[in-house]
Order: structure tokens, then C-alpha cells, then sequence
């Protein structure tokens, strides 16, 4: 029964994928029929790429899904988006950081809503930084960090995951991840690199990461908006809302399931989650 729950589970990725962000009917067919190989696939560990037409915000673009995850993704992302806020400058957004970019996903729906930012993508793992790299045409005005983000400037032992990548991170969650020894930078070194410019957003996905991310001597006032996931079981959750909610005039907090939530602070009065709906 868990593994016919995982089934439809992903399935229900293929087909809301499918419905929500195609460009027209043969999009969408193509959307389904990728969905359904990959589906198929999965289990065997074979991937079927394809890039389709898709459409986020109403602008086009062709973007690759290379595996079930991919849909997974786009679902968590695109179609019902974690990080969807109302902004009330949108064109005037200059610098997004996005920490744990993944595959690229994030920064593609941040460009759709987002047009003229520069995009900094921050991924230490080297299998998704060369592929944001790739789609450095598609997402555009990007930057590209292989990199983790953490307490100091140094080399850190990082685990990734061979057959997930939304599961690597600096905290060892399973025997199949594998060590490896990354660049880490810390958050204000990495923000002097904007040379004095402020991070209009900056986004976290760092599975459990966080406290490292937002250790002590980090100068939220360099940062206008956070929104991000915080994982009660794998960080201190409690001291960091502690820290936006002394630095920020507003906090909100939308929980989801397995001991997350999703976290969005900022002092502008306009920028808020968009309800779902």
C-alpha cells in the first residue's frame, strides 16, 4: 500500500504539472506523456529528458524534466509555488539570492515574476550548478555559486544524495548520501559580493542548514525580504524566528507538513504570501 500511495502521489504531479503550466495542447500532451515514462522509469533509475514549453506567470519558456522528481518539483514549486508573495515593486526587485537553488526551478519561477533581477544562485551541489549553468539562456541574468552557505568561510563536509538531490544538505539525513567536501562561504560575505547593493530576496531551501546559514554576526538589515523553509527536527527553528521577528516588522508562517514550515519576513507592509486560491 506505501508504495501504491507513492504511485499516485506521483502521478498526481504528472497531471497537475501538466494542467497548470502548459503552453497550449500539445505542451500539455508532452508534459504527460514525458510524466508518464518517467513514472514508469523511475523505478529502473532510467531518465527520459525532455524540454517542454511551459508557461509561469504568463511568460514562455522551454524548460527540461529529466525525472519524476522534476515533476515533484515543479509541483511544490510552479504549480502550487512555495514561495509565491505579492510584491509590491516587482520590476524594481534588483538582487534575489537564492540559497539551495536545486535544479534551477526556483530561479526560473522568481525570473517569471521577477524580470529584471539578477538571480544568484547558490548550489553546492556540482550535478545542479552545471545544469543551472546550462539554463543560464532560459532563467537569464544569473549567477551561479558552488557553494555552501554556513557559519564560516572555509571547505565543509557536505552530503549528497546520488538519487535525490532535494536531499543534500550539510546534515546527514540517510545512508545513501555520500561526503563531500564543499566551498562555504558565509551570508554577509556572500552579500558584500553585490558591493553594496541590498538583497531585495533572498530565498532558503537548505534542509536543516538553517542555523548555520543564520549564525551570529548576519546584518538583516542588508536584507530587505526573507522567505524560506525552516525544519523544526533539524535546526533550532525557535532562535532563528526569533531572529527575524527582532529584525523584521512583520513575520508569517505557514506550516506544512514533517516538521516544516514556510517562513516569510520582511518590513515592507505590501509583500505577504499569496493565498492559495
Amino acid at each position: 500500500m506505501p508504495k501504491l500511495s507513492r504511485i499516485r502521489t506521483k502521478y498526481g504531479w504528472v497531471r497537475s504539472v501538466a494542467n497548470s503550466i502548459h503552453t497550449g495542447m500539445l505542451s500539455r500532451q508532452f508534459l504527460m506523456l514525458n510524466g508518464f515514462a518517467n513514472l514508469v522509469a523511475d523505478p529502473i533509475g532510467l531518465n527520459l529528458a525532455y524540454r517542454v514549453p511551459i508557461m509561469l506567470n504568463g511568460k514562455r519558456y522551454q524548460w527540461p524534466f529529466k525525472s519524476i522528481l522534476d515533476y515533484g518539483l515543479a509541483f511544490e514549486l510552479w504549480v502550487n509555488p512555495s514561495y509565491a508573495i505579492d510584491h509590491p515593486s516587482s520590476t524594481e526587485v534588483r538582487h534575489i539570492i537564492d540559497i539551495g537553488t536545486n535544479n534551477g526551478m526556483s530561479a526560473l519561477y522568481f525570473r517569471s515574476k521577477f524580470p529584471h533581477a539578477t538571480i544568484h544562485c547558490v548550489e553546492p551541489n556540482g550535478r545542479c550548478a552545471t545544469q543551472i549553468q546550462e539554463l543560464s539562456d532560459v532563467i537569464g541574468n544569473t549567477m551561479v555559486h558552488q557553494k555552501v552557505v554556513a557559519d564560516r568561510n572555509d571547505a565543509r563536509e557536505f552530503f549528497i544524495d546520488p538519487t535525490s538531490s532535494v536531499s543534500s544538505s550539510l546534515v546527514r539525513r540517510n545512508r545513501r548520501q555520500q561526503s563531500h567536501h564543499i566551498d562555504s562561504i558565509r551570508l554577509d560575505t556572500l552579500i558584500d559580493s553585490l558591493q553594496g547593493d541590498p538583497v531585495d530576496i533572498l530565498k532558503f531551501d537548505i534542509e536543516g542548514s538553517e542555523s548555520l546559514v543564520f549564525s551570529e554576526g548576519v546584518d538583516f538589515g542588508r536584507i530587505k525580504t526573507l522567505v524560506g523553509e525552516l525544519h523544526y527536527d533539524l535546526c533550532d527553528a525557535g532562535s532563528i524566528k526569533a531572529q527575524f521577528a527582532e529584525n523584521y516588522a512583520f513575520v508569517y508562517e505557514i506550516d506544512l507538513a514533517e516538521n516544516r514550515s514556510l517562513v516569510l519576513a520582511t518590513s515592507d507592509p505590501g509583500v505577504r504570501f499569496i493565498p492559495e486560491g
